[in-house]
């Protein structure tokens, strides 16, 4: 795929998955690690982070890697691993690096700084 596809790719990707709560874009887009367990944590991070709106910045592809920076907000439900509390505003920004195979996702580490690096911790590689 050229570097241009990869990146739409990658967008479609994380605007399904974290904008419009569309956890079948996870076997539609990626390959390798375990789709059911990723849904899982999407649905568990969604549950305690309401009104999230995730907001992509321009994503950079060179072969079949793509980086992209995003900031996401939203509003705590409950603490998630002991920190934050109900009703707390929160927004974060960080980098995604992934690595794209025959169309498919086969590899997504989330990077960010401060309160959102908690709910981060889903990364998968395709073995």
């Amino acid at each position: 795929m050229s570097a241009e596809a990869n990146k739409a790719l990658v967008r479609r990707y994380f605007d399904e998955r974290w904008n419009a709560k569309n956890y079948d874009i996870v076997d539609e887009l990626t390959a390798g690690g375990d789709p059911e367990e990723h849904k899982a944590w999407l649905r568990s991070v969604h549950a305690v982070y309401s009104e999230s709106q995730l907001t992509l910045g321009e994503p950079v592809a060179e072969g079949d890697r793509v980086v992209l920076p995003w900031t996401t907000t939203g509003v705590l439900q409950s603490s998630y691993d002991g920190v934050g509390s109900p009703g707390e505003r929160v927004e974060f920004s960080g980098l995604a690096m992934l690595r794209i195979a025959d169309g498919k996702i086969i590899e997504d580490r989330a990077y960010s700084e401060g309160f959102g690096s908690v709910l981060l911790g889903q990364t998968y590689k395709a073995i």
